[in-house]
């Protein structure tokens, strides 16, 4: 090999793939700084709507996209679950899913006040509402061969 084919031939320091970017000898890592990790952002996502428009469908996508998931949780104990998740956060839960019933009036309620705990609370939530149309919501329950709410009892 020749002094010009040594000249322009790779060094350990550069390679035809990746040259240095930096002139060399000079060590750009600061090894004094601390060595942080970002930290994770709690989210939390509060599922509700009409029964049969898909709650527990968006429930099994969310897990799949690794959030962790709560069904028919009555909204009183969510600002427990909430807590949880904030207070360690080595437990690694750090996206929250919950799906909540708001079919009786107290449930609605209870959710209402929950919320505004949250907010309180300074904790960030999002809220989903589910809804399809009558035809729809009477197809998805005669497919499960019961009736509808909405049918009424007949």
């Amino acid at each position: 090999m020749s002094e010009r084919d040594r000249a322009q031939s790779p060094t350990d320091l550069e390679t035809a793939e990746s040259p240095p970017t930096f002139p060399r000898g000079i060590d750009l890592r600061d090894e004094t700084a601390p060595k942080r990790e970002p930290a994770p952002t709690n989210e939390v996502l509060i599922i509700t709507g009409y029964s049969g428009a898909g709650r527990t469908g968006a429930a099994r996508a969310l897990e799949d996209l690794d959030w962790y998931v709560v069904d028919n949780l009555p909204p009183t104990m969510l600002p427990a679950l909430v807590g949880m998740m904030s207070n360690d956060p080595t437990a690694g839960v750090h996206r929250l899913a919950v799906g909540v019933d708001v079919r009786s009036r107290t449930f609605f309620t209870s959710l209402a006040t929950t919320l505004e705990q949250l907010k309180a609370s300074g904790i960030a939530y999002r809220v989903i509402f589910l809804e399809a149309t009558r035809q729809a919501l009477v197809k998805r329950y005669e497919s499960n061969r019961r009736p509808h709410p909405l049918q009424g009892s007949g």
